[in-house]
């Protein structure tokens, strides 16, 4: 049986995460419903439009850390030009 080997997430990429998850959530809520949940001083025009998209900004260096450690994955387990796979046709 196979051991799985763990994924080093850093903790500011997490961060990152759930800042920008809370921001699209922000700004979702104020256009799908027209609630306001920030308090009147931290308002500013088209504020739900620039939250989503700085919430999406931050949510881009995790996605990218995930892929570049699914594709060293990936390549480690590819078989090598030297060593070419069975194939019985």
């Amino acid at each position: 049986m196979k051991t799985r080997e763990g994924v080093s997430i850093p903790v500011g990429l997490v961060v990152l995460e759930a800042i920008g998850l809370v921001l699209i959530a922000l700004g979702l809520v104020k256009i799908a419903s027209g609630t306001d949940l920030l308090p009147e001083v931290m308002r500013f025009g088209n504020y739900p439009l620039v939250f989503l998209v700085v919430g999406v900004a931050l949510l881009v260096p995790f996605n990218v850390h995930m892929i570049r450690i699914i594709m060293t994955r990936a390549a480690a387990t590819r078989p090598t030009s030297s060593n070419p796979p069975d194939r019985n046709f």
